[in-house]
């Protein structure tokens, strides 16, 4: 337990998972502005410490980014032990060495629940920026490919998740400020 604000939460670790671009990154940063700790993004943390971007690693090979992404993870918790905030990719379900490091210290899951449907608008709202897919939907039936991988995933991350938070149509403030509703005692 540790004090912020005067107050106690459950853990010193809150780490945010979910559906890309279902909001940990923007209610993560929320997050961090009402409770005032630390927060770090995995994926940018990834890209400090390997010189690449994330789409860069994943093309060297999914196991690849995985273990770049579990050993961020590793080296976060191993040399913090203040409070933190920490937003994860979408995929870290997948990921059995980073769950493994989540699962064994004092953490609280926060599953970010959307919509396959409005998970894949944003993806497609991004790609029109980047101007590619994420290499993971880069297939025949890119839409039928997320729906799949999405709804495997969220029943995963329902079952590891200590808290869901229903972000489909929530801005960045009003997640943040459920997330530590639920946290609060």
């Amino acid at each position: 337990m540790f004090t912020a604000e005067n107050e106690m939460i459950k853990a010193q670790r809150i780490i945010l998972v979910g559906a890309k671009h279902c909001g940990k990154t923007s209610a993560g940063s929320a997050l961090q502005n009402i409770i005032k700790v630390a927060f770090i993004d995995i994926d940018k943390k990834i890209e400090e410490v390997y010189k690449k971007t994330v789409r860069e690693i994943y093309k060297e090979g999914a196991e690849v980014f995985r273990a770049a992404e579990a050993e961020c993870l590793k080296n976060i918790f191993t040399n913090t032990d203040s409070p933190i905030i920490i937003s994860t990719g979408g995929g870290i379900i997948d990921n059995e060495a980073a769950k493994t490091i989540i699962t064994g210290t004092p953490a609280v899951v926060v599953y970010l629940e959307i919509s396959a449907e409005t998970a894949y608008k944003r993806i497609l709202q991004n790609s029109k920026k980047t101007g590619s897919l994420p290499p993971f939907l880069e297939c025949d039936d890119p839409q039928a490919a997320h729906k799949k991988l999405h709804d495997d995933r969220a029943c995963r991350y329902k079952e590891w998740a200590d808290i869901t938070i229903n972000a489909e149509a929530k801005t960045q403030n009003e997640i943040a400020l459920e997330i530590k509703g639920n946290l609060w005692i």
